[in-house]
């Protein structure tokens, strides 16, 4: 559950570099590696000729890279810096609510004692964790289904969509709760015209 993003070498290397023979593969879970650069070319994981290539399982990689479930797709980082602008602190790796990086990791992979993201929020919000040192808080919505799975959607009302008298404004919102959070089965929609 590691992020490693926008850093930027001369040489090889830009996200990480691997050298020596190792008795057991490194290994690479449930992370991003992404905006990674060797000048001006994307160089996430860099491997030097005869050493032992990392297995990566669950894993989002700039440009792919062969192992069991990785993405290569944009993560979808909420304010992210450039390598180009390497060396900064600046940037915000958070995950943005649409991420394809959100629930696609494997909770057997979380070392044991693992319990917190790097924001000390729970590591597994909803149901699976995701991937990278960030995990979406279910509350990113505030949208929750009732004892049956179903969110209530009403132009008129402001809730979190729990019932027809606390139903959430937006259907829009109800539909992006739904994707990340799995108990979200139906969503009614009363009578009205809603707008994206």
């Amino acid at each position: 559950n590691c992020t490693i993003a926008a850093n930027l070498v001369t040489g090889n290397g830009g996200g990480t570099y691997f050298t020596g023979i190792a008795a057991t593969a490194p290994q690479i879970n449930n992370s991003i590696i992404f905006g990674n650069k060797a000048g001006v070319t994307i160089n996430n994981i860099f491997v030097v000729g005869g050493a032992t290539s990392p297995t990566v399982s669950y894993t989002d990689v700039e440009g792919g890279f062969a192992g069991t479930n990785n993405i290569s797709t944009d993560p979808l980082f909420t304010s992210p810096s450039t390598a180009a602008a390497a060396p900064t602190i600046a940037g915000d790796y958070s995950l943005q609510i649409c991420s394809p990086a959100i629930n696609e990791g494997n909770n057997t992979l979380i070392p044991g004692g693992v319990t917190d993201d790097v924001l000390g929020n729970p590591r597994i919000a909803l149901g699976n964790v995701d991937m990278g040192a960030y995990e979406e808080p279910v509350s990113t919505l505030n949208i929750v289904p009732n004892a049956s799975g179903v969110v209530f959607a009403d132009f008129f009302k402001s809730g979190n969509g729990s019932s027809w008298a606390n139903a959430c404004s937006n259907v829009a919102d109800a539909l992006l709760a739904a994707n990340d959070n799995p108990a979200i089965k139906e969503i009614w929609v009363a009578k009205g015209t809603y707008y994206p």
